[in-house]
């Protein structure tokens, strides 16, 4: 496999269940820099065990822990990827094509993942999410708030088609576990903001959520995963 002068960059934490699978996807990366804060399970042990450089960084938000990383990758050109987002053989093949061929004025790629959830990659109703996750840090990089957090870049950027996946959730438990960090993070940031929401608005929207996802987005085409996603 061609390495490419690119540094792959993954946060961590207990993610032995997935990171193996994710690693093993970034063979053509020249450098894998791994940024735990803290795992007690085997994470860091299957990244050492792979090859990956490994960090360790007190976790104070998503935006830090990241660019915590890619200050310190070798390479100029970096791959920002969750331990969760393991890139299919087809987006691989699209990366190392258009390297080749690209055009010099492009600083990003978009890169698109699709949700698998309860064992099932979702072609219906949740398109694939894209994330710019590769580019050149000499022109932008991740902003830091606590939840939700993109990379600001001046430049040209282009979009890649061929989807990876994305092993959000192991089972619901793990489901709501996120869900209450998310939730919890971002309730933070609403408070600093001081913004906040109407009770009789939150009620009315759950119904009409679950329609919009299910019904109209078209959930119901992924069998029971979609049933139950919409539900959450």
């Amino acid at each position: 496999m061609i390495k490419l002068p690119v540094t792959a960059v993954i946060i961590t934490l207990n993610e032995a269940h997935i990171v193996g699978r994710t690693i093993g996807m970034l063979d053509w990366c020249d450098e894998i820099l791994v940024v735990d804060s803290g795992s007690s399970d085997d994470t860091v042990a299957i990244c050492e065990e792979l090859g990956c450089q490994v960090m360790y960084n007190k976790f104070e938000g998503y935006g830090h822990q990241k660019r915590f990383g890619i200050e310190k990758a070798k390479h100029d050109w970096v791959l920002s990827v969750d331990a969760d987002e393991v890139l299919s053989d087809k987006l691989r093949e699209e990366i190392l094509s258009v390297w080749v061929s690209k055009d010099e004025a492009i600083k990003g790629f978009y890169l698109p993942f699709a949700l698998v959830f309860m064992g099932r990659v979702f072609r219906y109703g949740e398109r694939a999410i894209y994330g710019l996750k590769l580019f050149d840090r000499r022109c932008g990089n991740f902003d830091t708030p606590q939840v939700h957090e993109q990379v600001h870049l001046t430049g040209k950027t282009s979009k890649l088609i061929h989807p990876g996946y994305h092993y959000s959730y192991r089972n619901l438990s793990h489901y709501f576990d996120k869900f209450n960090e998310y939730s919890s993070r971002s309730a933070k940031k609403y408070h600093a903001q001081r913004k906040g929401g109407a009770v009789l608005m939150t009620a009315f929207r759950l119904p009409i959520t679950f329609f919009h996802y299910y019904i109209l987005k078209g959930c119901f085409l992924n069998g029971f995963p979609g049933l139950v996603w919409s539900l959450c």
